[in-house]
């Protein structure tokens, strides 16, 4: 190890010393993304990618590895400030919840660390390591370590066109017999150039292999469409990923799988009113989530000639979890609240060069919400997006449907808020309330917009078209 490695490593103990409610606590890597081959005594830089933490103040996050012999380890850490990890209270609806018991899903961290220069006088490899139990919790020490890869170091010139990468994943087939594969924390995932020879609609687990650019588009032979419909997306922004040994990595994944993966329904989407062709969109989805310790979610959206559909899913492990019910386990039927979060609608064609198209917005209907382990939801439309072969004009309109529960003020302004978002920020004020009933709750669909003036001392506001 470096003398100014060693330097920075023995300076964090000691302003954790200094400060009494200042502590370290270890984080897990869960994905890892690192050049293949790199020159002799050259800095590189990988990828790490895991879970964050949450309810508490970050001081600092150190990823500086250790290089030996033989291995460059990364056991990444956060110098936090202020309470114990975990959120005392959250707000459910117009109560409080003691979540003291509970495991707060923290967000993923997704950053790049610096790896010094290695030694190598001919080719020869090291070990790309890392702390990782994606099964550990409330871990009070350092993560166990688990080889994600090598890296080749050669003197001479190298080649640049292949990112190695290992970590915990999950894939799903689509129904052209198409594998994506999605690491946690990772989103957009890439499309599997050699998936296994099962035909399994989900499986997860830790893999290896490598992310390159093919010359061409893959998909499987016979089939019409590449995967996620490269035909109506720039083929020259599709990724893939292609494991090395995998059959014998599935089986190593498969003694080590926890999870199940719970499909969840859609309560509120809104999306741009119009789209340039070829160009993927952000969509707003609001879903429940389940009652269950999160490994990952996926929107998991896509396309056909008709529509853009939205399946989404959670990744959860099967661990018992202290639900409010009581019960004590992770379940698909028992959700707690919702999130606000969003998914990559992919690029769209339009007829020729001069003629718009219109696309179907579709998700999970939460009508038959029940139904999840069948995983035959109901398709619902939400809407339609615009496709034009040029350059779409700027727009801060968005259209917009879902499940809201609505109530009037004394002021006599209606608010509309989709189902299982309490928080106030998620409310919008309805430009054309319906009627003066104090409080209602239903299907709508219109538009959230600018309009001239403030409406209800708010500078955006929504246009209802139609309520059911």
């Amino acid at each position: 190890m470096r003398p100014a490695s060693f330097v920075l490593l023995l300076a964090v103990p000691v302003v954790a010393c200094s400060e009494p409610d200042t502590r370290i606590e270890p984080a897990q890597v869960s994905w890892m993304e690192w050049p293949a081959e790199v020159m002799a005594a050259t800095t590189f830089t990988v990828r790490l990618v895991g879970y964050g933490v949450a309810c508490v103040e970050i001081r600092q996050f150190v990823t500086t590895p250790t290089v030996d012999q033989s291995a460059v380890t990364f056991e990444p850490y956060y110098l936090l400030h202020g309470e114990p990890l975990g959120c005392r209270e959250l707000q459910f609806g117009s109560g409080r919840a003691d979540t003291a018991s509970l495991r707060i899903v923290a967000p993923f961290y997704d950053t790049r660390a610096a790896v010094p220069g290695l030694e190598a006088q001919v080719p020869r490899t090291y070990e790309i390591r890392a702390g990782t139990d994606v099964s550990a919790r409330e871990a009070l020490a350092a993560f166990p370590i688990r080889t994600f890869g090598d890296v080749t170091v050669r003197s001479a010139q190298v080649e640049s066109g292949r990112i190695n990468a290992g970590g915990m994943a999950y894939a799903v087939r689509d129904s052209l017999g198409c594998v994506t594969l999605s690491p946690y924390g990772v989103y957009p995932g890439y499309v599997i150039e050699n998936p296994p020879a099962d035909t399994a609609q989900y499986w997860f687990g830790f893999v290896r292999g490598y992310v390159y650019e093919p010359a061409a588009p893959v998909w499987r032979a016979g089939q019409g469409l590449p995967p996620r419909h490269p035909g109506l997306t720039p083929p020259g922004r599709s990724r893939h990923m292609r494991p090395v040994a995998f059959a014998a990595l599935l089986g190593l994944a498969a003694c080590e799988s926890n999870a199940l993966i719970l499909p969840v329904s859609v309560q509120w989407m809104d999306w741009p009113v119009a789209v340039s062709a070829g160009d993927p969109f952000r969509t707003r989805l609001v879903v429940w989530q389940p009652c269950a310790l999160i490994r990952a979610f996926e929107a998991a959206p896509s396309a056909d000639a008709s529509a853009v559909t939205f399946a989404p899913y959670f990744v959860a492990d099967k661990e018992p979890i202290a639900c409010p019910d009581g019960q004590g386990v992770a379940s698909e039927m028992l959700v707690t609240w919702a999130i606000d979060t969003a998914g990559t609608a992919p690029g769209l064609s339009a007829y020729g060069d001069d003629v718009d198209r219109t696309y179907e917005m579709r998700g999970v209907a939460p009508a038959c919400a029940v139904c999840v382990q069948l995983n035959s939801l109901p398709w619902l439309t939400f809407g339609q997006v615009t496709v034009r072969p040029a350059l779409a004009p700027p727009s801060s309109s968005r259209n917009a449907a879902g499940f809201v529960t609505a109530q009037r003020d004394s002021a006599g302004c209606t608010r509309i808020r989709p189902s299982g978002l309490p928080n106030a920020s998620a409310a919008l004020v309805v430009e054309n309330p319906p009627d003066t009933l104090a409080q209602w709750g239903g299907f709508v669909h219109g538009y959230i917009y600018q309009p001239a003036a403030a409406v209800c001392g708010e500078a955006k506001v929504f246009h209802l078209v139609t309520r059911n």
